[in-house]
């Protein structure tokens, strides 16, 4: 089950929340792979976001303003309205390692995060670019471990036929 691969279709037969949707899925998954599995905290090695130093890079939106997320000519990313919850999401894709937001911000911000291009020489990693990008920010980065509600596979079979 580590390396097949399956193409699933299915379609609702009416529109469906996001809830309903997973609800959905997971009834699929069991039905056709025999998929059971449970929810379980795990403490996991991960990275904290904390109060700033100092806010160099956050501007408090307007009310007005709208979130939006977009690259800028210099290859910078430019949040518009963004919360710091919405910065650890994206972060924990560009970590690859979950990010929790801890920096009791609750305003919405307007901010350019920049990470520097790397080379060969440099020795820093992507990871690291990040970093100094968040703390370039005002923001503190701490690795730690942190819970994290994990799922865990308890049974998974072959597909049955359609």
């Amino acid at each position: 089950m580590r390396s097949d691969r399956f193409d699933i279709e299915a379609k609702a037969d009416r529109a469906l929340t996001p809830a309903d949707l997973q609800q959905a899925v997971k009834a699929l998954l069991a039905e056709r792979f025999q998929l059971t599995s449970h929810l379980e905290k795990r403490e996991v090695p991960g990275i904290v976001l904390r109060s700033p130093r100092r806010q160099t890079g956050l501007k408090e939106a307007a009310a007005d303003e709208k979130y939006s997320m977009r690259m800028d000519a210099g290859g910078g990313f430019v949040f518009t309205a963004a919360s710091m919850s919405v910065l650890a999401n994206y972060l924990s894709n560009l970590f690859t390692a979950p990010v929790l937001d801890e920096t009791e911000l609750k305003d919405k911000y307007n901010f350019k995060l920049a990470i520097r291009r790397g080379d060969s020489q440099s020795g820093t990693t992507w990871e690291d670019r990040a970093r100094e990008a968040v703390e370039a920010l005002g923001l503190r980065v701490e690795n730690r471990r942190i819970p994290l509600e994990v799922t865990v596979v308890d049974q998974c079979e072959r597909p049955s036929a359609n």
